[in-house]
């Protein structure tokens, strides 16, 4: 029995990696507008937001190289990438990759704690980075536990950002928990990519389309904030 980490058609294999770089730039430019927002309103919210799609941004990075080393290991029709035929360096791909994304996400949730201890942060960060190491050499095992808790982690961001927007009904709350329900979707998704390649380009269509309205919102935001000063 093969593990397959994911489906990729033969067609797609290559955009998939641009597209990913594209996830990397769009992520980044999310902390940049996130970190003047933060520059702007004196809050800590964007600033931590901000942190958290830096890692992620550097997590996309890490996952176009790991999906460029093992272009060779892909079959001629179908792209399946097979977990046995990864080197040594993709598994250190996959692990950095995975601890980079989950510190982006555990950012994210610390902002919805909206507490004043500071060190409330690297504990959270420490408690969700550190069994990644137990899964030294299992990578199959470690992506199915990340999609796991990757979707626990979007499905409550998704339940925050609509509790707060049943509140302010602000419409950039609005935008944000749009933008978390396509990620949830996305990342839902590509759980099922190890038996059908369509759920492989159908999460990155999700992905794309989530990180363009949060995008976007943030720079009506900063502009709403320029507006004030």
């Amino acid at each position: 029995m093969v593990d397959v980490l994911y489906l990729i058609p033969r067609w797609f294999y290559g955009t998939d990696i641009a597209l990913t770089i594209l996830f990397a730039f769009v992520t980044l430019a999310v902390a940049a507008y996130s970190f003047r927002i933060c520059r702007l309103c004196g809050e800590k919210e964007p600033k931590y937001f901000g942190i958290g799609f830096l890692f992620i941004g550097i997590s996309y990075l890490s996952r176009a190289f790991f999906n460029f080393i093992v272009a060779r290991e892909l079959t001629d029709k179908l792209n399946v990438l097979e977990i046995k035929e990864i080197n040594l360096l993709s598994h250190w791909s996959i692990h950095i990759y995975v601890a980079l994304f989950i510190v982006g996400l555990i950012s994210l949730v610390y902002i919805t704690t909206k507490t004043k201890k500071d060190t409330l942060y690297p504990l959270l960060l420490f408690l969700a980075v550190a069994p990644i190491g137990l899964f030294w050499g299992n990578s199959n095992a470690l992506i199915s536990l990340f999609y796991i808790v990757s979707v626990g982690i979007f499905v409550y961001l998704d339940i925050h950002y609509f509790v707060e927007w049943r509140k302010s009904k602000n419409w950039g709350t609005r935008n944000m928990m749009i933008a978390f329900v396509l990620l949830t979707l996305a990342c839902f998704d590509l759980s099922f990519s190890t038996s059908n390649y369509a759920h492989y380009v159908i999460s990155h269509t999700l992905e794309l389309a989530a990180y363009v309205i949060i995008l976007s919102n943030l720079i009506g935001i900063t502009k709403h904030e320029q507006k004030k000063k």
